[in-house]
């Protein structure tokens, strides 16, 4: 991954070319986006905003090209890509660069996903009904196929919970494009420079008011027996916001304490088994840590 960072920075049309070739492979395998978003964000942030600017706009030109002369397709699917891949990037490159803290980037992420959720919701009138029309056509087929029978109301269900997750897969995505970035630019020019910012990570004290009033509002939302959905899709984003912080309270606990790696290794196992649980517990920990200050020993 090195090698590819290095490339990049070797000009221009170096960046340009990964970061197309990044936006072609997405549209097949999606965690390809993360590459080309990557380099936008480590080019504005290692030579400026305009750098990154222009390598996003030069790339989702040569990209909306190639969709249309090689697949023949409307280069409206292949811009609405480059939007979603480059445009924020520009953004967390210059925020990475004004700052070390790698709390910032995140929370301009959260901040984003918080107005995208608003606006979703209230084009789409229904998210539930509108996940449902994109996910039954494709559950019919699977029951046609296999024989597999889902319930109208498990089928509801799913839908119900389509927009959470869809809002937490963004989420981890645009905090890969930030991580990687921020990764590649330690390696070529801060050594170790990455590890110590992440080890020190601590969101800012109005994500804590605002995850306790989200919290409150959900509470009160499940007492009072109202449904009102936007308030839970704000808990869930604040919520995998200080999921980063509680990891990074693990990292450093296991940096100072000098324990075996294979502590974090289980921990990165059970994310991939029990997502939800490991999540909400790091979460709970990234809270704690903003009120306790579990990282007072050095983690330098």
């Amino acid at each position: 991954m090195r090698a590819v960072a290095r490339f990049a920075m070797r000009g221009h049309w170096h960046a340009v070319a990964l970061t197309v070739l990044g936006l072609i492979c997405s549209t097949v395998i999606s965690i390809f986006g993360v590459i080309s978003g990557s380099i936008v964000t480590l080019v504005a942030m290692r030579i400026g905003w305009l750098a990154g600017l222009k390598l996003a706009l030069t790339s989702a030109i040569f990209f909306c090209l190639f969709q249309f002369f090689m697949t023949g397709y409307t280069p409206l699917t292949a811009l609405y890509i480059s939007v979603i891949v480059l445009g924020l990037p520009v953004l967390l490159g210059v925020a990475l660069d004004g700052s070390s803290n790698q709390a910032l980037p995140l929370l301009i992420v959260a901040c984003g996903l918080i107005l995208f959720s608003l606006a979703f919701r209230i084009m789409t009138g229904d998210a539930d009904q509108f996940w449902y029309q994109q996910i039954n056509p494709i559950l019919n087929a699977l029951r046609e196929a296999n024989g597999s029978i889902l319930s109208e109301q498990a089928i509801m269900q799913i839908s119900s919970q389509m927009h959470h997750i869809f809002l937490v897969l963004i989420f981890l995505f645009y905090t890969a494009i930030i991580f990687l970035a921020r990764w590649w630019q330690a390696e070529l020019y801060n050594p170790g420079g990455f590890g110590f910012e992440f080890r020190v990570l601590r969101m800012p004290k109005t994500a804590l008011y605002g995850v306790a009033i989200a919290g409150v509002m959900v509470a009160l939302n499940t007492v009072s027996g109202f449904d009102v959905a936007f308030v839970t899709d704000c808990f869930i984003i604040l919520v995998s916001l200080f999921s980063f912080q509680g990891l990074a309270v693990v990292h450093a606990k296991i940096y100072t304490n000098n324990l075996p790696v294979g502590w974090l290794v289980g921990l990165y196992l059970l994310s991939a088994i029990v997502p939800q649980l490991v999540g909400l517990v790091l979460a709970t920990t990234g809270v704690a840590d903003s009120l306790a200050d579990f990282r007072r020993a050095k983690v330098s």
